[in-house]
């Protein structure tokens, strides 16, 4: 990050509304211990409130050095693409900070939920309302009632569980997307894909590093303990949705857009026919060294197709080229 964005709020930095993160707890984000620490003991408890942040700002907070920027900044980034991570909080459970419950937390604490039966509820807030009761039963009248009365004596035990709730899932997310590949695909040796997947040596040196050894599989490699680092978990989440392609339906659109143009397509059928330039030329009234350039053509639209850098740029057939030629 340069230094003249220091002083850009995170929401104009990445072009997010703050307002559509009201409501949504920091606590519910994949950060760490010592993150979320910070952003409570110096009142920023949104999602919003976050956003509407300059790193300038979190970098006068005590105890907010270099590394919690780039974990906070690596999130943000993250907000407006599809492949970020999901925030582990549903927007309506947001109703649980609402003035609502806020104005009755004290019957809340004690399992009085009487005060709600005359009210006329919406289905989200009901659907709220039962998971107090829930959480009533499960925390019992002690427990509830410090959570109220006491919450800075319990927020330390709330951290450390959203922390290893945020950990399960990510890991959980990881495996599911692996176990989804094709039957045929997901025990294969995972070093062929990665070297496929990027030619970034730093990308597959993490990756490589997740791998037990060479012989570990793409099931084995997301079964890794490895994924607590939010950069390692958002590559290895495109590297399983990268591997997640049709190269059946992959080469069929291939030839489709290779084989669109009838000239292109006689040319090629002819030459593989082991006829000659010329001969290809006099079948179809054209010179030599016009059959040459639709050749030439035809093999740089065939490498675009194939090769290149761009993960989303059918990447089975990519797989199925460099194992052939390993």
């Amino acid at each position: 990050m340069r230094d003249t964005d220091l002083d850009i709020a995170f929401c104009e930095r990445y072009n997010l509304i703050s307002d559509e993160y009201e409501g949504v707890s920091v606590t519910t984000l994949p950060f760490s211990v010592r993150v979320i620490n910070r952003f409570i003991g110096n009142g920023i408890t949104t999602v919003a409130e976050l956003l509407k942040t300059s790193p300038s700002a979190l970098m006068k907070l005590k105890g907010f050095g270099k590394n919690c920027l780039v974990e906070v900044d690596a999130f943000c980034a993250t907000l407006n693409n599809d492949d970020s991570i999901p925030i582990v909080q549903n927007k309506k459970a947001s109703l649980c900070s609402s003035s609502l419950f806020i104005d009755h937390r004290n019957e809340i604490a004690v399992g009085n939920f009487s005060v709600f039966e005359d009210m006329d509820l919406s289905e989200t807030e009901a659907e709220m309302l039962q998971r107090y009761r829930e959480a009533y039963d499960i925390l019992g009248e002690e427990l509830a009632f410090e959570c109220v009365t006491s919450t800075e004596n319990v927020i330390p035990i709330i951290e450390m569980f959203v922390d290893y709730q945020s950990r399960i899932k990510k890991h959980i997310e990881i495996w599911r997307m692996a176990n989804a590949l094709p039957n045929t695909r997901k025990n294969n040796k995972a070093l062929g894909y990665i070297n496929a997947f990027t030619l970034d040596e730093n990308e597959r040196s993490v990756l490589k590093g997740l791998c037990e050894s060479e012989e570990t599989s793409l099931l084995s490699m997301a079964e890794t303990d490895k994924v607590d680092d939010l950069s390692t978990y958002i590559l290895l989440k495109k590297f399983f949705k990268w591997c997640a392609f049709d190269l059946e339906k992959e080469v069929n659109e291939l030839f489709d857009n290779l084989y669109s143009n009838e000239r292109v397509r006689k040319v090629v059928q002819l030459r593989a026919r082991k006829e000659t330039l010329e001969q290809i030329g006099g079948t179809l009234s054209v010179t030599r060294e016009r059959v040459r350039q639709v050749l030439l053509h035809y093999a740089s639209q065939t490498n675009s197709r194939t090769e290149g850098t761009d993960r989303e740029r059918k990447p089975g057939i990519k797989v199925y080229l460099f194992l052939r030629s390993s």
